[in-house]
């Protein structure tokens, strides 16, 4: 039986997806997200990105957003962290101003986003700063401020994250997020409108409609 085209070209991209080093020829089209975790994955190793300006050669991170970033050892050199007002993206191309509200961010990268004017009223754990990023397509979500209150229609969005443990067990986690303002309320995902959070005692569907978790 013959292979499908398509089936050779996938496993391809995937036996290539993070092996390719420094100086080594890549896509940066096959930058994506994983499905199942939903970590960034290019064809270059995890301490170099595909840069475009260079014709598609894995080159050296110039950025970091994690105080210990994954795949550098003790002995490796490791990329600054931006200063305020910038971020790195997911890939570590370097620091980009941050944006503002309506542009396009990646994937749960809430500090990618400029603060709204009244941020100290909207800020909580629940957001950076008061801004969130929402409404996922494949790899880019749109900045909106977290700022909707009763009544008002809000958006909310579901992200599913699978991984594997070290018992060898499948953890499903879904995290649901919206622009409501955090704590007091929550957005209906049956009438998309902000509703308030519900006291102890009450029936729930998930942490995000109590006043405390569910």
């Amino acid at each position: 039986m013959r292979t499908p085209v398509f089936v050779i070209l996938a496993i391809a991209v995937m036996a290539r997806a993070g092996l390719i080093d420094v100086g080594g020829p890549c896509s940066s089209m096959n930058d994506h997200l994983d499905l199942e975790s939903r970590k960034f994955t290019s064809e270059c190793t995890d301490q170099t990105f595909c840069s475009r300006a260079l014709n598609g050669t894995c080159t050296p991170r110039l950025c970091r957003r994690d105080e210990y970033p994954f795949g550098f050892n003790a002995t490796q050199e490791i990329p600054p962290q931006c200063d305020v007002g910038s971020y790195c993206p997911d890939e570590g191309r370097g620091c980009v101003p941050l944006e503002v509200a309506g542009s396009p961010c990646q994937l749960n990268r809430d500090e990618q986003c400029g603060p709204p004017p009244d941020w100290e009223r909207l800020a909580s754990s629940r957001n950076f700063n008061g801004s969130i990023c929402l409404q996922s397509t494949i790899e880019m979500v749109t900045l909106r401020y977290a700022n909707k209150t009763l009544s008002q229609s809000c958006i909310i969005e579901n992200t599913t994250f699978r991984d594997v443990g070290p018992d060898g067990q499948e953890y499903v986690i879904t995290v649901m997020r919206d622009n409501c303002l955090s704590h007091q309320l929550y957005c209906d995902p049956i009438e998309l409108v902000c509703q308030r959070t519900r006291p102890v005692g009450l029936a729930c569907t998930s942490d995000s409609v109590c006043e405390t978790v569910c």
